[in-house]
């Protein structure tokens, strides 16, 4: 792990980019758990 603060921009699209997984990841979930009811 890096210091926090070294790079503002770095420690933001960090962010961004754990915020859109975990957004793929609980959109995913969403779709398997309807697949699931629809069979």
């Amino acid at each position: 792990m890096q210091a926090e603060g070294e790079n503002s921009s770095s420690s933001r699209v960090s962010k961004a980019t754990k915020l859109f997984a975990v957004a793929l990841v609980g959109s995913a979930l969403l779709v398997a758990s309807v697949l699931q009811l629809e069979e």
